[in-house]
């Protein structure tokens, strides 16, 4: 589910690759968000877990690049082992309000996968704008 938002002001991307390896082969790479983050040049990412006053845990992560905090809540909120998953995160503040990542791989009839990442995001303002439009 999505957070609260004007669809005016929601950008998404659809990218898909085809490779030869079986998702069964690919999972372990695909779901390491570490390695993704490093790919696209992401600093580590630390994460912070909390509990309210309701009992419900919180999932904090946040990263440092070009003088920026990047923080955020973690709401993964999909994970089908080998096959799919999704994750949503909330930002307080910076060039984002939110950002939701569904990536999914497909075993192809004649072998190989159809890898497809899904992105949608809602920049705030100018600087989130730009940002996803240099990297779109």
């Amino acid at each position: 589910m999505l957070p609260d938002h004007d669809p005016t002001r929601v950008l998404t991307a659809d990218f898909e690759w085809t490779l030869n390896s079986p998702p069964e082969a690919l999972w372990r790479y695909v779901s390491n968000t570490d390695r993704f983050n490093q790919a696209a040049g992401i600093p580590p990412v630390t994460y912070e877990m909390t509990v309210d006053e309701q009992g419900r845990s919180h999932k904090f992560g946040q990263f440092r690049m070009a003088g920026m905090t990047m923080r955020w809540e973690e709401h993964p909120f999909e994970w089908v082992e080998g096959h799919r998953f999704s994750v949503l995160r909330e930002f307080p503040a910076g060039p984002f309000v939110w950002f939701l990542s569904r990536v999914e791989l497909v075993a192809r009839v004649e072998g190989g996968t159809l890898l497809k990442h899904h992105v949608t995001i809602e920049p705030r303002g100018i600087a989130g704008r730009m940002i996803v439009k240099r990297h779109h």
